[in-house]
């Protein structure tokens, strides 16, 4: 007797009969994601010491499926848990402790905070991945604060990024 198994590689089996395989069901697709990044470089001027300040200099789109783009953030179609993805590589003409989040509608995002000591002119990069429910409608946005006022946060050609992917209703 011949059966097959999930990899379609026939096999001789005993005298008894076998089951047939098992069906093998495609990889699920995620059910919306989207990003944005700097396709060139640029400079952001922080608004003072301990002050917010929006990563506006993101303005081409990563592929989009029930996300859009405003100004250098997301927009989500439908709420759902979220996984929300950053990643900056940056440098600062001046030393300071430069901290960077997402936010979501004006709020932080628990847990999407990462922070650097930065040397002048010594490039430095900041990750963070978060699980995060968001709202129908929510606008995701990457944030920067540095203890500094002088601080001038430097982005080479595709060095800050910003997504977002739906991992449940």
């Amino acid at each position: 007797m011949c059966y097959y198994y999930a990899t379609n590689q026939c096999r001789r089996a005993s005298y008894r009969a076998c089951s047939p395989a098992t069906p093998v069901r495609p990889a699920q697709q995620p059910l919306a994601y989207g990003g944005v990044y700097n396709a060139a470089s640029g400079t952001i001027a922080m608004n003072g010491a301990g002050v917010a300040t929006p990563i506006t200099i993101m303005d081409a789109a990563m592929p989009l499926k029930d996300v859009t783009t405003a100004a250098s953030a997301l927009v989500v179609k439908d709420g759902g848990t979220y996984r929300i993805n950053y990643s900056a590589s940056y440098a600062d003409a001046v030393y300071a402790y430069v901290r960077f989040y997402v936010e979501s509608n004006g709020v932080p995002v628990p847990g999407s905070y990462t922070q650097r000591n930065t040397i002048p002119n010594q490039v430095e990069n900041a990750a963070q991945s978060v699980l995060f429910p968001l709202p129908a409608g929510a606008v995701v946005r990457l944030m920067s604060v540095s203890d500094n006022g002088g601080s001038r946060l430097y982005f080479d050609r595709e060095g800050v990024d910003l997504e977002v992917e739906r991992v449940a209703p």
